[in-house]
């Protein structure tokens, strides 16, 4: 018994030393290969403004022209309808505090008539200022369904530095006055077009002034 003691004590011994000579000429046991990760296949995403990744950041609707003439006041009042239509103003070049007024009062852009709005009529007749960048559109719209669906909008847009800032809006609606308005609402979507008159250029000579 007292020889197998005498025996573990030698052998401790000997590993105790041994690994003390091996700490004081500075050499380690190797150490076990570490797998390497494959790297991540998920590409980095970069993060835009609106908090989407960069390659989903809407992208901000085109500013108007400068020179925004006639057609272009024209072609911008049919946007504007169409968005309401889709409910949706969010294409729509808009000025960070665009104003919408419907019937007189101010609303929130998206609100009122463009959760509603169902379609567009066939009439339209523009009054388009060019040099004050405005134009008024008298319109029908529709507005749900059934036979009372068909409406008659007066909308007024209004451009300032290549953005809409304001959007004016107000309605006759079908069932809301004498019989004879309603069916002035069906007339003008059977005509499509305003009478020729109101589309002749009056000559220079037979304008009337401001003051006139």
């Amino acid at each position: 018994m007292k020889t197998k003691v005498l025996a573990a004590g030698v052998a401790a011994t000997a590993i105790l030393a041994g690994a003390s000579l091996a700490a004081a000429m500075g050499w380690r046991a190797p150490s076990r290969p570490r797998r390497r990760q494959p790297p991540s296949r998920r590409p980095s995403r970069r993060w835009g403004p609106h908090g989407f990744p960069i390659s989903q950041t809407p992208r901000p609707p085109q500013p108007i022209p400068s020179n925004c003439d006639r057609a272009c006041l024209e072609a911008l009042a049919d946007q504007v309808a169409a968005a309401m239509v889709a409910h949706d103003p969010s294409g729509l070049p808009l000025s960070k505090d665009v104003q919408y007024t419907e019937g007189g009062s101010i609303l929130k852009i998206g609100d009122g008539f463009w959760a509603t709005a169902s379609g567009m009529g066939t009439y339209a007749h523009y009054f388009a200022d060019p040099d004050d960048g405005q134009i008024v559109v008298m319109r029908t719209m529709k507005e749900g369904h059934g036979p009372n669906a068909d409406n008659l909008m007066a909308m007024r847009v209004r451009v300032q530095l290549n953005r809409i800032t304001e959007i004016e809006v107000s309605f006759y609606k079908k069932g809301g006055g004498p019989a004879w308005n309603d069916a002035g609402v069906d007339n003008l979507n059977a005509m499509k077009t305003p009478p020729a008159a109101w589309l002749q250029t009056v000559p220079a000579d037979k304008r009337l002034t401001a003051r006139s």
